[in-house]
This record gives structure tokens, C-alpha cells and sequence, in this order.
């Protein structure tokens, strides 16, 4: 089994936090693995090729424009030969797994299309353990709202390319392939930690007005899908709560 890791390299991403991403997947000793790198343009282009070209490890780059994170992460996916993918964001951090061949020499993850595993959130300061299960099947708490987005998660390729990000959802976009996983009951529980996550964006917003423009696209993209009124108004409570204790955490910290 071959897993592809996806990167997405925004315009505005520093080739530190790209190196600690990728030194992540090159420290491990899994030789099944396969780095997709998609870069806006030609952006840290030649910095990424000069830093990868001494190591032994199978890497695809990707020039050219996207519509965005999840565009290219749906890039990247097409043009990833694995048969399993990884999507991870700049600076974060790929674990690795205890023993690669005694999870895709299994049935029960071989035949899975999803695939939840642990998470730790890295928020700048301190790390924590995330226990994805709370997302997954029917023991999910907050099915509206991961704040891991997709690390975590290992997709077969195949099926993927059939359910691929909804572009025009916004920040939405994985919460559509969350709400997918939990009613067609397509997941397997993978108890070990692969991902470390470094949080940002609108989860981590802490000025009102910066997370009021970040949250527009929830607002004008709910209509997209065929969720309940109910449904929609708790996933922004949601939000807008999380963003008042964020705030309140930090004062205390």
C-alpha cells in the first residue's frame, strides 16, 4: 500500500513552517509514503525543489494556481498515485504510524474509505491531545464542526476522487465531508496519533473583526447544503461561542 501525504503551499506560506511538514515525513521510516506538494504559481518553488533534491523520497510537485486550500488539496489528489492520502496543512507535523503493514494488511482498514485517527492540536505554546472519536460514527459530540478539518483523517484514494472538496462551500468544505462520513458510516477508528496539528484560521481567530470576514463564506454558503435550519443555526453558535472561550482562555493563560 502507498500512502500519499498532500501539502498545500499557499502565496502567502514561509518555507520554515513547509520545511517542518515535510523534515516530518522525511524523519519517519515508512518507505510507503509519497509527498504531493501543490504550490500557488511557482511560489518557495525553488527553495522546496533545492531542499528536497538530497533525500531519498518519492515527491511530486505542483506548480500553478488553485481557488484555495481545498482546490489543492483536490490537486494534489489527482495527482497522487497512492492509494491512501493524507492532507496536512503547512507546519504540520506527519507521526508516522506504529506499524504501517499491520494497518493496510487489515480488512477492516483496507476496505474502509475513511479512516479517523488521533490528532495533537499544536496551538504556538503547548500541545494537546485531540481525541478524533468524538467525530467519528455515532459517538460524534459536535458533527458541525472539526477543528482538525481532515488531519487526522486517511481517505482511499478512489473514493475520494468521486467525493472531492466542494470549492465553492468555503470554510464549509470539510465540514461537508464530516457530515458525509457520519451518515453513510463509511469511517474505521485508527487508535494511534498521526498527525500534529497547528491551528489557525478562522477556529483560531481571536480579533472580532478578522473573524467576521473569515466567517462570512459559513454564512453565505449554509444555503449550499441540505442541512436542517436547526442544524445550521448550532454549527454557528458553535463558532461564535468557541471564538468568545478562545478569548476568554487567552486572558487566562
Amino acid at each position: 500500500m502507498l500512502i500519499s501525504i498532500c501539502i498545500p503551499v499557499g502565496p502567502s506560506e514561509k518555507f520554515a513552517d513547509v520545511q517542518i511538514t515535510i523534515d516530518s515525513v522525511l524523519n519517519k521510516s515508512e518507505r510507503e509514503v509519497e509527498l504531493v506538494i501543490k504550490m500557488f504559481e511557482s511560489h518557495l518553488s525553488d527553495e522546496i525543489r533545492n531542499y528536497i533534491k538530497n533525500f531519498n523520497l518519492n515527491v511530486r510537485l505542483i506548480e500553478g494556481q488553485d481557488k484555495g486550500i481545498y482546490d489543492a488539496f483536490n490537486i494534489c489528489a489527482q495527482a497522487a498515485s497512492g492509494d491512501f492520502l493524507i492532507f496536512l496543512g503547512c507546519g504540520d507535523e506527519f507521526l508516522g504510524f506504529r506499524d504501517v503493514k499491520d494497518i493496510f494488511e487489515n480488512k477492516a482498514y483496507v476496505n474502509s474509505n475513511v479512516i479517523y485517527a488521533g490528532v495533537i492540536i499544536y496551538d504556538g505554546k503547548k500541545y494537546m491531545a485531540f481525541d478524533n472519536r468524538c467525530f467519528f460514527g455515532e459517538r460524534r459530540l459536535f458533527p458541525w464542526r472539526n477543528p482538525c478539518h481532515s488531519q487526522g483523517l486517511i481517505y482511499k484514494r478512489v473514493w475520494f476522487l468521486k467525493n472531492i472538496f466542494k470549492i465553492d462551500s468555503g470554510p464549509l468544505a470539510d465540514l461537508l465531508h464530516t457530515y458525509k462520513h457520519k451518515i453513510y458510516k463509511i469511517a474505521v477508528w485508527l487508535d494511534q496519533d498521526i498527525v500534529v496539528f497547528k491551528t489557525g484560521g478562522v477556529s483560531n481567530s481571536l480579533d472580532r473583526s478578522a473573524f467576521n470576514r473569515q466567517l462570512s463564506g459559513v454564512y453565505e454558503n449554509c444555503n449550499n447544503f441540505k442541512f436542517s435550519l436547526g442544524y445550521k443555526c448550532l454549527s454557528l453558535l458553535i463558532c461564535n461561542v468557541s471564538f468568545f472561550m478562545s478569548k476568554i482562555n487567552k486572558k487566562f493563560q
